[in-house]
């Protein structure tokens, strides 16, 4: 079981179901999440530090405050989570593979060198955020809302579903792959043919 304001070093935690659980300010380094259920958890003013998450539902979790260090979270769910609040210090840094960050909220917030490789952000928002050097590829992105968003040197390559207006959104050196880049044509009023 994990408490509030408790350190853990090390630890490995597996099959663990914290549902609505409350872990305040607590502190886990080096430690290990598998196959645990984090469902509408309260994580707030936590800190993670080079941990890793395999196999997890953190689904609506709260995540105020929370500080996210070398963390890698792999087929990992996230459907439902507000990532606005978390604390985005210079240290922060995670790694989401083969996640499902459906429904999930990524406006207003500056992140780079974040890998997200062929995870699914289906009907999730970037309103207004700053996704610099991120790795994208093989992502679904149906439904998914970029508005004011600079995506500069991300990698798109074999992404699919992404409707970006490049006239509403930085894409400088962006990487994408064809066929799906042609979505980006579709703002500007012209007419393509074969």
């Amino acid at each position: 079981m994990m408490e509030s304001n408790k350190e853990y070093e090390k630890e490995v935690f597996s099959r663990l179901d914290l549902t609505s659980q409350q872990i305040f300010s607590s502190s886990f380094s080096g430690c290990v999440f598998k196959n645990c259920n984090f469902f509408q958890a309260n994580l707030m003013g936590s800190s993670f530090l080079d941990c890793t998450f395999n196999n997890c539902n953190l689904s609506m979790v709260i995540l105020k405050g929370v500080n996210l260090s070398n963390v890698k979270f792999e087929s990992c769910k996230f459907t439902g989570v507000n990532f606005e609040f978390c604390r985005f210090g210079f240290d922060f840094s995670a790694d989401f593979i083969n996640c499902i960050l459906e429904l999930t909220n990524f406006s207003h917030i500056k992140l780079r060198d974040l890998n997200f490789q062929g995870s699914s952000f289906k009907k999730t928002s970037f309103i207004g955020s700053k996704l610099v050097k991120c790795n994208f590829s093989g992502c679904d992105f149906e439904e998914a809302v970029f508005d004011n968003t600079d995506l500069s040197e991300s990698n798109f390559k074999q992404a699919f579903n992404y409707a970006i207006d490049p006239t509403k959104n930085k894409i400088k050196k962006t990487i994408f792959s064809v066929p799906e880049v042609i979505g980006l044509l579709s703002y500007l009023d012209i007419k393509i043919e074969n």
